[in-house]
């Protein structure tokens, strides 16, 4: 997530993985009331700043009282690091926007006592300037929380503001340094209009993290290949966790979740659209960007429409001139229908013979002899869906699916069809109640005016009469009241 503490909690040979579950303390939430972040003492308030940021739209904001030394700092993280003797590595950018001397005094870790301490007494810049720690928990038997995350700083002048962003917290078995390096690019990229693909870069180095995901962008504007990101910063689809574009503003997020292993990213893909393949590590360092232009198709397509089901596949392209193609196995569903067949635009061969357009093509069917597109359509039959005509006790009933005629016995119907009731009670009673359920489920269906839409279940109808009682008054002799 963006500019929060990642934790990491499962082992690997080097270093443990994972990230925070709770988005609550990152700051592109823009949040001002969590419980101890930011936090406002006597030291000097902190609040988020939505004027002065690295990544994103908001960065953590110190604003100190007086000349004594001030301490901004991210707390109240619910942190959990297991085991003992772990290493814990943290990157983080500060800035002051004044012209007067701000002494950065010390950063680090904190968790009952401090950890991972640097004290630099270097006077800050008005630029970014990247600060980076580790430290030992050393003499801990169980897993330590609430780690803070601290930056110390004194002024001459009161009211002097300091701005901390991107922070990114690891946690390694061995004692390595920080990882500072970026992965090496991927390469060999290629693509079609259904896929990317490349070959994986690496991440070596000096306490390299190794490569954890894969990010696409997709450019939309300029016309320059100029993916730009900040190591550190986090790019997200998710708007609180960080942005969506590069620091360019010409490039947008497809995904930032591809695995680490993976060499492609399937997808509906526009020719002459440019994307960016990205890798980063651990420590959010960032590849160089590998760019690749979505050709035109160079031969023949086999699409597939849903027809009115749900779900997608994915066209086959590229198909050479007489070449031969196995359809992949349906993957469209419908709501109370079953998969039938495909049926095409063209006439189609298979299996040596042809098959004419609107002809039923079955499911994993091998086309050949292919010399123009294909535009499958999946073909979809109703399901019969029981209704059971259960006894009434004094009363008849009968059904009417649709606008067949009214019966009296079990019978059957497709889902979203109406099915009308008409009730006819016994002398001295009324209907009472239709009671119409799922069969299987039991849950009820809703029937209105006598009339309910058939689900995608079995159902069963079990109406009730109710005796109807008539009272007679007696005047004993009186004609009113």
């Amino acid at each position: 997530m963006k500019k929060q503490l990642f934790t990491l909690l499962t082992l690997l040979v080097l270093f443990a993985t994972g990230a925070w579950a709770d988005d609550a303390y990152g700051f592109e939430n823009n949040k001002t009331s969590e419980s101890g972040y930011p936090t406002s003492a006597g030291d000097g308030s902190r609040s988020i700043s939505s004027t002065v940021y690295r990544t994103g739209s908001y960065s953590l904001e110190q604003n100190n009282k007086s000349t004594n030394d001030k301490t901004a700092r991210v707390e109240g993280l619910a942190a959990t690091f297991q085991g003992n003797n772990h290493y814990v590595h943290y990157i983080a950018y500060i800035k002051k926007t004044t012209s007067n001397t701000v002494t950065l005094k010390e950063h680090g870790l904190y968790q009952g006592s401090d950890f991972a301490k640097s004290s630099p007494n270097s006077a800050l810049s008005t630029d970014w300037t990247r600060i980076t720690g580790y430290g030992q928990r050393t003499g801990n038997t169980t897993n330590y929380t609430n780690v803070q995350f601290r930056v110390k700083s004194n002024t001459a002048t009161s009211g002097d503001k300091v701005y901390i962003d991107d922070i990114v917290v690891y946690v390694t078995a061995t004692n390595v340094p920080t990882d500072l390096t970026a992965p090496s690019s991927a390469t060999a990229a290629s693509a079609t209009v259904a896929a990317i693909s490349w070959t994986n870069g690496s991440d070596t180095g000096d306490g390299a993290t190794g490569i954890q995901k894969t990010l696409i962008f997709r450019r939309t504007s300029g016309s320059a290949n100029d993916l730009t990101l900040n190591n550190q910063g986090i790019y997200s689809l998710t708007a609180k966790e960080g942005p969506s574009t590069d620091q360019s503003g010409h490039w947008t997020l497809v995904t930032a979740s591809v695995a680490a292993d993976a060499t492609s990213y399937s997808g509906a893909f526009t020719s002459g659209d440019v994307y960016a393949i990205v890798h980063r590590d651990l420590a959010y360092n960032y590849s160089a960007p590998t760019y690749v232009t979505i050709p035109a198709s160079s031969g023949h397509t086999i699409s597939f429409n849903a027809n009115g089901g749900t779900g997608t596949m994915v066209s086959i392209v590229d198909i050479e001139d007489d070449g031969s193609e196995t359809l992949p196995s349906n993957t469209f569903t419908k709501t109370g229908y079953t998969f039938a067949n495909w049926t095409a635009d063209v006439n189609v061969t298979i299996g040596g013979s042809t098959v004419d357009a609107g002809d039923p093509i079955a499911d994993e069917a091998t086309i050949t002899n292919i010399n123009s597109d294909i535009a499958l359509t999946a073909q979809w039959n109703a399901i019969d869906y029981d209704i059971t005509h259960s006894d009434a006790s004094n009363g008849t009933y009968t059904i009417k699916v649709g606008d067949a005629s009214a019966v009296s016995t079990n019978t059957t119907a497709n889902y979203g069809q109406t099915i009308t009731l008409a009730a006819t009670p016994d002398d001295g009673y009324a209907l009472s109640a239709w009671n119409v359920s799922e069969t299987v489920s039991g849950d009820p269906v809703a029937v209105t005016e006598n009339a309910f839409t058939m689900p995608a279940a079995d159902v069963t109808i079990a109406p009730t009469f109710a005796q109807v009682y008539t009272v007679t008054y007696n005047g004993n002799g009186n004609e009113n009241g």
